[in-house]
């Protein structure tokens, strides 16, 4: 396997040639080759690793992600720091801060929504998409700039989805026509005009982390500008995050969250549309059930 001697190369160019190191293999990521490298001075470093095109495009989006998540400077949040990458013939390898995970302190839940507030009220202009398109899992993800962020949704997150998963074979024509008649009546749901927040972007449960120092981190992004709720559909979509964290971020942003359920349910339409694309047919009763939900609303 090319993992080991293309991260010897890699961290050299770091400054830890020549020191011992031990190699430790993580299971994070389904998409890279991931290993924690721990060196004879107690130093960590996470090396993921990529041996073809799409995989490196991937990498140098999570780095370009990881380092405008950083630049926001949220008190309180840690982004794991981009060390480095490499990248030679043989593949790519992107080089991380590592980041030891603690247990869950009193009120860390509501910490994450406390944090997530602060973060999207951070000031990043007013228009809605990136300065590159990035990817969702292995999906590409469009960020095309728009001033209207209902038709930012229907371009850049519903119609790309909606054209992969149709052209994969994985749509029936009800599914299909129930999509459409969602992203046709965008506006009952959600506004053209929200502030525009800096997102994370795929922030399930298992890209939030509680450090050994009690602070939140966040970790593997798939950034852009958009609605805050976006993140915070995403990470209530698969019910494994306590409800103090969605109340405290509520009270944090001046609003019930209850009264967010039809905007929050039309972003995870788009991610619930992802895990079609990316895993199949397992998530079409999730997804007509949101379709459902909204057009019944």
């Amino acid at each position: 396997m090319e993992s080991p001697s293309i991260i010897s190369r890699a961290i050299e160019t770091i400054g830890l040639n020549g020191e011992p190191m031990v190699m430790e293999s993580l299971s994070a990521s389904c998409l890279h080759d991931v290993r924690r490298i721990k060196t004879g001075n107690d130093f960590s470093v996470v090396c993921k690793c990529s041996f073809d095109p799409d995989g490196a495009t991937r990498l140098l989006s999570e780095k370009n992600g990881l380092e405008f998540l950083s630049s926001l400077n949220v008190p309180d949040l840690l982004v794991p720091e981009v060390l480095g990458i490499h990248v030679d013939p043989r593949g790519v390898v992107l080089m991380t801060e590592w980041i030891e995970a603690g247990p869950v302190m009193k009120d860390g839940w509501s910490n994450l929504g406390r944090v997530l507030a602060s973060m999207h009220s951070m000031d990043v202009g007013d228009r809605y998409g990136f300065h590159e398109s990035n990817h969702i899992g292995s999906t590409l993800q469009v960020n095309d700039w728009s001033d209207d962020w209902i038709q930012f949704n229907r371009s850049c997150r519903f119609a790309p989805q909606l054209e992969l998963a149709t052209r994969s074979g994985l749509l029936r024509s009800e599914e299909i026509d129930l999509i459409e008649r969602v992203s046709a009546r965008l506006e009952e749901w959600i506004p053209e005009n929200p502030p525009a927040a800096p997102l994370h972007g795929d922030l399930w449960a298992g890209n939030v982390m509680h450090s050994v120092g009690g602070r939140v981190a966040i970790i593997d992004p798939a950034c852009s500008i958009g609605d805050g709720w976006a993140d915070i559909a995403m990470l209530d979509l698969f019910g494994s995050i306590p409800m103090e964290c969605f109340e405290a971020y509520s009270a944090a942003v001046g609003c019930r969250y209850e009264d967010m359920k039809q905007r929050v349910g039309v972003y995870q339409l788009y991610h619930v549309l992802n895990h079609v694309n990316l895993f199949g047919h397992g998530y079409l009763s999730q997804l007509t059930g949101l379709l459902n939900r909204l057009l019944d609303s």
